[in-house]
């Protein structure tokens, strides 16, 4: 049991609680990705007017069960325009603070230790590029192309592709993390959330079987909002076994059909390596690169 949880078996008629327990099919069951049963399934439209699909469901604890009506919101799901920012902004500022601090790192060692500069230069080019890709993330949030030049959708792409890779390479940011799942979030049959609501005694809908009028039906502890502004709240404690089965499919296709990285929508490419130059481009790569680097050390 969660600390501050209350045994649903505990639950009083009018009682205002949160309480923690496995999801457990009510009258039916959505659709999920790959034919996962779900209560909860938002697929991450990009209309404003979109709304996620949801069904009443049971939650299940060792001491009782409670019926959650088609009528909550999911913690997580339901993030503002304005909160989206915030979080994007935190980011911006963490970066832009080693990249400031790696500046001077990068100066320090560029006389003083070889190895230790080549390592700094390494993460400051990542960094850049996350910049970057947090930078597209604010402008789409917006409804805006960093830079001004392509589309929202070459720009979802862009974050897309770039944005698992560098997740994957351990830059596991907020704001990648939300850019990434925020498109499909879902709650299965079988999950195990908290649930904060008031709670009250209430005749059993007639899609569970309940046989009568309202009147005359059987009731059972039901959750509903606990005041005005404040809906029944959900939060998934554990990995949905659902986005589970999304991210080994997502992962999946990825390896059966790797993409090119995208150019960044603000008109900068992203470099990919190159392969089999002659000794001339050699030298004159190293050349060029001892002189970049003597400009550098004049400058800094």
């Amino acid at each position: 049991m969660a600390p501050d949880a209350t045994p649903i078996g505990e639950l009083e008629d009018g009682r205002v609680a949160t309480v923690r327990g496995r999801v457990r099919r009510a009258i039916r069951a959505i659709e999920g990705p790959d034919g996962v049963d779900c209560v909860y399934y938002d697929r991450g439209d990009a209309e404003e007017d979109a709304r996620p699909d949801l069904e009443a469901f049971w939650l299940e604890d060792d001491t009782g069960r409670v019926l959650i009506p088609a009528e909550f919101r999911v913690q997580g799901g339901d993030l503002t325009q304005q909160d989206h920012i915030d979080v994007i902004d935190a980011d911006v500022q963490q970066v832009s603070a080693r990249l400031t601090d790696l500046k001077r790192e990068v100066r320090d060692a560029q006389t003083r230790d070889i190895q230790r500069f080549r390592k700094l230069r390494v993460e400051q080019d990542a960094l850049k590029e996350l910049a970057t890709v947090l930078c597209c993330i604010r402008a789409q949030a917006n409804g805006n192309v960093h830079g001004g030049k392509g589309t929202l959708e070459s720009q979802a792409e862009f974050i897309r592709t770039r944005g698992e890779a560098l997740h994957a390479e351990g830059h596991a940011l907020r704001s990648i993390e939300l850019a990434l799942s925020i498109r499909q979030q879902v709650i299965a049959i079988g999950d195990e959330v908290v649930v904060e609501a008031a709670f009250r005694e209430a005749p059993m809908p007639a899609g569970l079987g309940a046989m009568g009028g309202y009147r005359d039906r059987p009731t059972c502890l039901q959750a509903r909002a606990r005041a005005v502004g404040k809906p029944i709240q959900v939060t998934a404690t554990t990995e949905s076994h659902a986005a589970a089965v999304m991210e080994e499919r997502a992962r999946a296709e990825a390896r059966a059909n790797p993409k090119p990285r995208p150019p960044a929508p603000s008109g900068r490419s992203v470099s990919q390596p190159t392969s089999g130059a002659s000794p001339a481009q050699i030298a004159g790569a190293v050349l060029l690169a001892a002189m970049v680097g003597f400009y550098l050390y004049l400058i800094m």
